[in-house]
């Protein structure tokens, strides 16, 4: 029989893989993106990121049974700091 560890190693690795995914966007954007600030893109790609947080976090509550969602805080300053970082090395 397989250990709790082996039925949720699935998991870890999606966890873990998110951090390649965020390299794999960064290294992306900053090779084929040119910002424009009369454009509300960023502010965009912002909220796109936190509503899909919000799914999914709202599908983890509904499964779990929580009372309250996961504060949304800190995925909300990475992902400013994400699009800041890209935005200031591309003024050089």
């Amino acid at each position: 029989m397989k250990s709790l560890m082996a039925f949720d190693s699935d998991f870890r690795e999606s966890l873990q893989e998110t951090y390649n995914q965020i390299e794999k966007s960064y290294k992306n954007i900053q090779k084929k993106y040119q910002f424009n600030l009369e454009k509300t893109d960023i502010s965009e790609a912002i909220l796109e990121r936190l509503k899909t947080y919000y799914l999914t976090q709202g599908k983890i509550k509904t499964f779990l049974d929580k009372r309250y969602l996961t504060a949304a805080s800190d995925f909300f300053v990475e992902s400013v700091l994400f699009f800041l970082k890209l935005y200031l090395l591309s003024q050089g």
